[in-house]
């Protein structure tokens, strides 16, 4: 297996040579995450893959860049984090999910593999990116895929005036439409065609991005996951669970796609357009589009179903140029062959004799057009020269050539004739001495000449070498008629000559009048008006009018200045305050701080939150979000605080428990431990717990209020002894009327926040250390633990809370006196649930903790785990309160 070199950057995996910092995308050593959720860079996945820089992260997931050591070469691969429904502990990289998700996490993560099990089935298909392998790790799912540089459409566009001409629109999707069409024959649906959704590779490819939405059609049913819908792609069969979709569903998506992008608008939402359609033509919005291509994409946004193409090849052909379509001619049928009728001899004599006078006329017109001069000063724009005969070509003059004294009279006396047009002309005379007239001329030729020269045509005026002038030179044919061959013909005149050269970025794409054109190379065109442009996805379009002129010679250097930057910050507060290299820029939100490309310093600030920091580079034309994720700032430890109740009064003290990590669960040296109490390492958020056992006193104040029934107390008296004879949903039901009274958020501590405050930094047994003894606690005192001496005490009852002394972090009671109801749902491996809350509707038993006044020793340690179901109570069973943040 071939190992990164050391000298691959260990975010971007290109050669940043011995440098320290990376050249090309910026990272230095000891760069923070950008975000919590984000794997940190060198993370290894599987055996062949390690995780470079985020390439993006929306609401599913994050893609990250990797480094693939089996093939030494970068891949991108997209983790499925919902951050709705699950975060991650920074500690291990474990997806944790929130509360009440498990079962939509779930379906949400099967749906995940299922989207990479169909783009597996168009491996190395042009139009949609390949994915080479799923794997699942830290309780989530992974897709390696093939690394494209590029930029969505959407960005493309904002790149590009937010919207592009008619005919660009519609090459350019073209591949998307073949794409579509091979996944329909496949016998699938896409569901989720929008500009976010298009992927313009560096080299100018489109691939489809997104299979998440997909489905498979068997028949008129279908195997479907639910889908986030896009307003204005998403037609109104997508809205009815029960409605039909297929391929025109996708129809409807992609000419969505294809109006916002010529009109910068989206159609307006289909549940909408239902009640009253508001849609727009795209010619009335501006846009230049044949009427015939605009009622094809018209009907492809149709409302209902049957009134749209049924599929994306039917559409496709609908925008195709028709066929001409030839009608062979009928044959001719044989004409009856009849005599003559007398009648038809006077009609064929008249005609014939109409003709000799139309002959006649001519001749005489001819004959005294012989004896006229010719020069004009109109030029026929495709004219017709007679070459003329020997004795011109001789230099010998002839009677006619004398009569046009005025044709051959220069600024010397004697010039050749000259004609604009083509063919190869012999002239009369010194070439130096007779320069051209100013304006062509036609050479005259008698009657004779007319009928029986050759005609040619010459693309510009051209005057023969001085060899032709002399009579049976090597331009002269026998006779004296000049050849018309190109070496006696001097080269016409040169057309302009453009050449672009593009000093950055290399790849920018040159073209005139819309085709495209090689830059550093000199082209040769016609002389008129150009239209330079020159574009490159993350930069700014150059344009410009060009004016060429016959035999000029144009230069244009371009070099694109780099498109501003997007940067997104978002947060999971309101409130807040972002600073962009310290400068404030206003709240998180959606809106988009526009930069020069680079490196960026964001913080993000709220009071009363620990502030949130990381860095961040961006490309040109490129966008970044950054999702800042504020937590309360933890409690200082020891500190208390006693909230105030809407119905008066104040709530139970609570203890501030300091955010932290510590290990779970007990060594198997460990005397009394049970084989449910694995080692794991845990992570915990700052939170808030009941410094001491919620009392009688506390809970009758809810009972009463809310008509519950009072708990029996064993007839051991109330007041500040803790609560006893309360079940699971009793004490769930405390911490909500709390929640109510106080505006704050109350409940029971998970099983992992329990352990650790209960633990409060300690690794032995007990808070205590490795021994308790009945001074410390309310317990079974005539039982003894390992090597430790029973006391011989045993009250056999509770006794009023804050009796003994607190452990380390000031909580009292965490061994002894009631078992303690936590929120957790009880799993004897320890697979993750020790660290959420079970909801109501779940079943199984609910973890307590800490022991009671009848337990044992052994029972009181702080890993021993206990549990019971949700509706049963006892005498020897409490709970103490959290409150978050």
């Amino acid at each position: 297996m071939t190992q990164r070199p050391e000298t691959r950057c260990p975010a971007c995996f290109q050669d940043k040579g011995n440098a320290t910092a990376c050249d090309h995308c910026g990272w230095k050593p000891g760069s923070p995450p950008a975000n919590p959720l984000y794997l940190p860079l060198g993370t290894a996945l599987g055996d062949s893959y390690v995780i470079g820089k985020v390439l993006g992260h929306g609401g599913l997931g994050i893609t990250y860049l990797a480094w693939d050591r089996e093939l030494d070469t970068r891949i991108a691969i997209k983790e499925f984090l919902p951050d709705t429904m699950a975060g991650r502990n920074t500690r291990d990289a474990q997806v944790t999910i929130h509360t009440g998700h498990e079962e939509p996490f779930r379906h949400a993560l099967q749906r995940f593999r299922e989207e990479a099990r169909i783009l597996a089935r168009f491996q190395q298909h042009p139009g949609i990116v390949s994915v080479y392998r799923f794997l699942a790790a830290n309780g989530t799912g992974y897709m390696a895929m093939e690394f494209v540089a590029g930029v969505t459409l959407r960005q493309y566009l904002e790149a590009h005036d937010n919207k592009m001409p008619w005919p660009e629109a519609l090459e350019l999707l073209g591949p998307v439409m073949d794409t579509l069409d091979r996944i329909h024959d496949q016998g699938l649906l896409h569901r989720d065609i929008a500009p976010d959704n298009i992927y313009i590779t560096h080299n100018g490819k489109l691939k489809l991005l997104d299979f998440g939405a997909a489905r498979e059609v068997t028949g008129e049913r279908s195997v479907t996951l639910s889908v986030v819908l896009k307003e204005g792609y998403a037609p109104e069969e997508q809205y009815r669970k029960k409605a039909r979709q297929g391929p025109w569903t996708d129809v409807y998506a992609l000419s969505a796609t294809l109006y916002r992008t010529v009109t910068g608008q989206l159609p307006p939402t289909a549940l909408d357009r239902l009640h009253d359609d508001e849609l727009r033509p795209p010619s009335a919005l501006g846009v230049a589009i044949p009427e015939d291509h605009e009622a094809v994409l018209l009907k492809g946004l149709a409302i209902r179903a049957r009134d749209r193409w049924q599929g994306v090849g039917e559409m496709r052909r609908a925008w195709q140029p028709k066929p001409e379509t030839v009608v062979d001619p009928p044959e001719p049928e044989a004409p009856e062959v009849q005599p003559p009728r007398p009648d038809t001899y006077v009609k064929y004599g008249l005609w014939i004799a109409l003709f000799t006078a139309v002959i006649t006329a001519l001749m005489l017109i001819l004959d005294l057009t012989d004896k006229i001069d010719l020069w004009t000063d109109k030029v026929d724009p495709e004219p017709t020269v007679l070459l003329a005969d020997a004795t011109r070509g001789s230099g010998t003059p002839t009677p006619e050539s004398s009569a046009s004294g005025t044709a051959q009279r220069g600024d010397s006396g004697a010039a050749a004739p000259e004609s604009d047009i083509s063919g190869s002309v012999a002239s009369a005379g010194n070439a130096s001495d007779n320069p051209p007239p100013r304006a062509p001329s036609l050479g005259r030729l008698n009657q004779t000449e007319n009928l029986s020269s050759p005609v040619a045509r010459l693309p510009e005026p051209q005057l023969a070498s001085d060899a032709t002038r002399e009579a049976g030179g090597p331009g002269v044919a026998s006779g004296g008629i000049p050849r018309a061959v190109p070496d006696l013909v001097p080269p016409s005149p040169l057309p302009a000559t453009l050449l672009v050269t593009v000093s950055d970025p290399p790849n920018a794409i040159v073209t005139l009048n819309g085709e495209a054109i090689d830059p550093g190379v000199g082209h040769e065109l016609v002389a008129e008006e150009y239209s330079l442009r020159v574009t490159s996805p993350g930069h700014v379009p150059f344009q410009e009018a060009i004016r060429l002129v016959t035999g000029d010679e144009q230069r244009r250097s371009v070099r694109l200045d780099p498109l501003p930057a997007r940067i997104i910050v978002r947060s999971n507060v309101t409130g807040d305050t972002v600073f962009i290299d310290g400068e404030a820029v206003g709240a998180t939100g959606p809106e988009a701080h526009r930069l020069a490309p680079g490196e960026y310093a964001i913080r993000v600030e709220k009071e009363g939150f620990e502030a949130f920091e990381t860095r961040i580079t961006v490309a040109a034309g490129g966008e970044e979000t950054v999702r800042a994720r504020l937590v309360a700032a933890g409690p200082v430890v020891g500190q208390t605080l006693r909230d105030a109740l809407a119905s008066g009064g104040r709530g139970p003290e609570m203890l501030g428990i300091p955010a932290g990590c510590f290990d779970m669960g007990s060594p198997d040296s460990e005397k009394g431990r049970d084989d449910d109490e694995r080692r794991h390492r845990v992570c915990v958020e700052g939170v808030y717990l009941g410094k001491y056992e919620v009392t009688f006193q506390e809970y009758d104040r809810f009972a009463r209020a809310t008509g519950r029934e009072l708990p029996g107390d064993q007839g051991w008296g109330r007041g500040k002894r803790p609560v006893i004879h309360v079940r699971w949903t009793d004490a769930t039901a405390y911490a909500e009327w709390l929640s109510r009274e106080t505006g704050e958020r109350y409940r029971l501590p998970t099983e992992v926040e329990w352990e650790y405050a209960a633990r409060a930094g300690t690794t032995t047994p007990f808070s205590t250390g490795d021994c308790i003894t009945t001074d410390e606690a309310n317990y079974h005192g005539k039982h003894d633990y390992a090597d430790c001496r029973a006391t011989g005490v045993y009250r056999e009852k509770t006794v009023p809370v804050g009796t003994f002394p607190a452990n380390p972090w000031g909580l009292h009671d965490v061994h002894g006196n009631v078992r303690e109801w936590s929120c957790s749902l009880y799993k004897g491996n320890y697979d993750g649930n020790e660290r959420r809350c079970a909801s109501k509707e779940v079943g199984g038993g609910r973890v307590v903790r800490g022991g009671g006044w009848f337990s044992r020793p052994r029972n009181l340690r702080s890993a021993n785990r206990n549990r019971f179901w949700s509706d049963v109570a006892g005498s020897s069973t409490g709970f103490r309160l959290a409150r978050e943040f």
